[in-house]
């Protein structure tokens, strides 16, 4: 019998989504297009540097570059002998320099359109953070991947768990993210006693946002029932959401020029923990089925608060990253994390994910309509679109690897 050809893998479809969204971010703003100057000003238009344009090019490439060794890992796994036969120094250089160049490539070419664009700057530093952010997305990932695969070949994991369990830990990764932008902590005692002193003034003042306390609580609810769906142990869903609370609380000390922690965060952990507790002993699809009620109502408190100003149409474009790069990101976790949530519930209710991923967008979609009734607020399709790509991703990781056998006759099986 001949080897097994891979087709293609749910893995390649995040690498494509990450090119497009690279594609985007680099040309949504383009203005007036003239390429008389380009030859001169490649990769000269700029050479300050930008704390947030320099973290956002480092991440978008790091996820790029993460994606890209994943999908190196899952394609030698499903060729045939492959995935007993650990690579070589030369083949694991080939396919690092061949991963990281193409990301050198696509960065120089964005670069080489941005010389014809007027909203945009051709800059060499661009393109330094760029390859800087793949190639620590390649090699991190590629160090995680052995402890990866221990938790997949541990005979209490069934194949369908541990891709729930992968699910599940990039939501929560997304959603950690979302909560510790701008991301960049200082080491400064001040500094953290200033964060702490204006957390205590809050909480002396006694002024409570009720869509904080409500989008706070069932953050923290989804966060741990989320965690509780891939195995019946306790301790995951507690011990996670422990873990998880207290990174992030203690990252948003050490940030600064940002919100101190809220107390409406640390006033509902407390409730959410013990929740938690309760609901571990009811069935797998109750879970399930009060993951997406705690997940929905996490993201219904923040499209639908108030905002101050007019009320305004409904923009039918994407504004995704045509701002502020660092709150492009923050906003593209936080809808990602929703998404891959409520397709990682629905899978437990049916074991259908396609349907909830329309449903994840079609809650959002309503969502952002409801906002031209809410002042201050601008509705727009860049929820729907970062919901999309979460829940996507998401479907594409519970979905069942295939691989196509040719049988000596010539004939194709699916294995």
């Amino acid at each position: 019998m001949s080897a097994r050809r891979p087709v293609i893998h749910w893995m390649d479809g995040a690498v494509l989504m990450l090119v497009f969204g690279i594609l985007y971010a680099s040309l949504a703003r383009y203005g007036r297009i003239n390429c008389s100057n380009a030859p001169a000003s490649l990769l000269r238009e700029s050479l300050a540097i930008s704390g947030s344009d320099a973290l956002g090019n480092v991440v978008a490439y790091l996820m790029l570059g993460a994606a890209l060794a994943f999908a190196h890992a899952q394609r030698r796994a499903l060729t045939k002998g492959d995935a007993q036969r650990p690579d070589g120094a030369g083949r694991e250089f080939a396919a690092a320099a061949s991963a990281i160049g193409a990301c050198v490539l696509l960065s120089f070419s964005m670069e080489a359109v941005q010389t014809c664009l007027s909203e945009r700057l051709s800059s060499v530093w661009d393109l330094f953070y760029n390859t800087a952010g793949a190639a620590l997305g390649w090699f991190g990932a590629r160090a995680v991947q052995p402890a990866w695969r221990l938790v997949e070949r541990r005979p209490t994991m069934r194949p369908q768990q541990v891709k729930l369990l992968a699910v599940v830990l990039v939501a929560a990764l997304g959603w950690l993210i979302e909560d510790t932008a701008p991301w960049v902590p200082r080491l400064d005692a001040m500094l953290m006693r200033a964060n702490l002193k204006a957390t205590w003034i809050a909480f002396a003042t006694g002024h409570l946002d009720v869509w904080r306390l409500i989008g706070h609580g069932s953050e923290w609810l989804a966060l741990g029932l989320a965690l509780s769906l891939p195995r019946r142990d306790a301790w995951l869903p507690v011990i996670g959401l422990s873990a998880l609370a207290a990174l992030a609380m203690a990252w948003r000390l050490m940030l600064p020029g940002t919100m101190p922690l809220g107390p409406e965060s640390l006033l509902t952990l407390p409730g959410a923990l013990l929740m938690v507790l309760v609901i571990l002993r009811s069935s797998f699809r109750t879970r399930a089925a009060l993951t997406l009620v705690a997940a929905i109502l996490a993201v219904s408190a923040y499209q639908l608060r108030p905002g101050i100003g007019l009320l305004m149409p409904f923009q039918w474009r994407i504004h995704f990253l045509q701002g502020n790069p660092i709150a492009g990101m923050q906003l593209a976790a936080f809808f990602g994390w929703f998404g891959m949530t409520v397709v990682a519930a629905g899978k437990v209710l049916n074991g259908r994910t396609l349907i909830w991923v329309v449903a994840a967008c079609a809650i959002t979609a309503l969502l952002e309509w409801c906002q031209t009734l809410i002042p201050g607020r601008t509705a727009d399709l860049s929820p729907t679109f970062m919901v999309l790509a979460g829940a996507g991703l998401a479907a594409g990781m519970l979905s069942t690897s295939r691989v196509v056998a040719a049988p000596k006759d010539g004939s194709a099986t699916d294995a």
